[in-house]
């Protein structure tokens, strides 16, 4: 019996921690289990532009960007918090 955890050569288990597979098991799912099924090339690329357009917003509110390329975000009340809250999104 091997504990928790327990580091297994890549032969053993297929490669697979005893974890994940007592997990797999007591959750009734066989090792052909797909991870994503369900997921699209479209949902990927949606959330990829998604992204790109958040970060790129962060990065010019960023200082140090503004610095660089020399010059000054547009400022209103409270566009202090739009780089901190994009973020957190991202």
């Amino acid at each position: 019996m091997h504990s928790i955890g327990h580091a297994h050569d890549a032969s053993h288990n297929g490669g697979v921690v005893p974890a994940v597979v007592a997990h797999d098991a007591a959750h009734g799912e066989a090792d052909t289990h797909d991870r994503h099924a369900g997921h699209s090339p479209e949902m990927f690329r949606r959330r990829f532009w998604l992204s790109l357009a958040l970060t790129i917003s962060i990065l010019y509110f960023a200082d140090p960007v503004q610095r660089w390329f020399g010059y000054e975000a547009v400022r209103f009340a409270g566009s202090r918090w739009l780089e901190p809250g994009l973020a957190t999104i991202v």
